[in-house]
């Protein structure tokens, strides 16, 4: 086999594991979903929602906005603790009756540390729904694909907060994103970030993990 034949023949498996893998990400975010609707109670989700209303400075009148549902909803599958200490997605990935593959898991285990993260957007390819990004924490450029990019509005520049994984070729958008209201509240985020990193050492994934919801919802 020439050197060029096994190059392309790398190029389409690397693609098709791609396919893979995306397909793969949206079963488990869907099912997971329908695995917190069915599976807990209503005081299990208000409790949530009183802890979330207080960590996060959300005022009563927006309580019940679209945007503060879509974060809470968001928050409570993949932040929001339990009595137990486990989050919604792990007791999902736990559960016995899921009959997930190993590979289901081993995807379902990237989910569990992604944070929302700030991103500076460097432009849009609508035809492969991608986003061009800056990501603002790791200082790197890179492609984030999803099934929910799909909005030609939105200037380059603009910082949004997404909770991405990496796949096999590129980045996966988990969820809706949302746009930063302007970037002194960024400024703000990294002035807190680094004050809390230098008095007790926290990393960037759980200080995003504990805050970002409340530079989201500062608007």
């Amino acid at each position: 086999m020439k050197h060029n034949d096994r190059l392309l023949d790398l190029s389409m498996y690397r693609q098709q594991k791609q396919r893979v893998a995306e397909e793969q990400v949206e079963v488990l975010y869907n099912r997971s979903r329908e695995f917190v609707e069915r599976e807990t109670n209503i005081r299990e989700k208000v409790r949530a929602k009183m802890l979330f209303m207080k960590r996060f400075n959300v005022n009563k009148q927006f309580a019940n906005s679209e945007k503060v549902e879509q974060v809470f909803r968001e928050w409570y599958l993949f932040d929001y603790k339990t009595i137990k200490g486990d989050t919604l997605f792990f007791q999902y990935l736990r559960a016995e009756d899921n009959n997930l593959s190993e590979s289901l898991k081993i995807v379902g285990a990237l989910f569990l540390t992604a944070p929302w993260v700030p991103v500076k957007l460097k432009g849009i390819d609508n035809n492969t729904s991608s986003f061009k990004v800056l990501d603002i924490i790791q200082g790197k450029v890179e492609h984030v694909k999803g099934n929910n990019i799909q909005i030609p509005h939105l200037r380059e520049d603009t910082i949004f907060f997404m909770r991405k994984i990496p796949l096999v070729l590129t980045q996966w958008l988990i969820g809706p994103y949302f746009v930063l209201g302007n970037e002194e509240q960024l400024l703000s985020l990294q002035k807190e970030y680094k004050s809390m990193h230098q008095s007790n050492g926290v990393l960037w994934r759980t200080f995003l993990k504990e805050t970002a919801p409340r530079y989201i919802l500062s608007d």
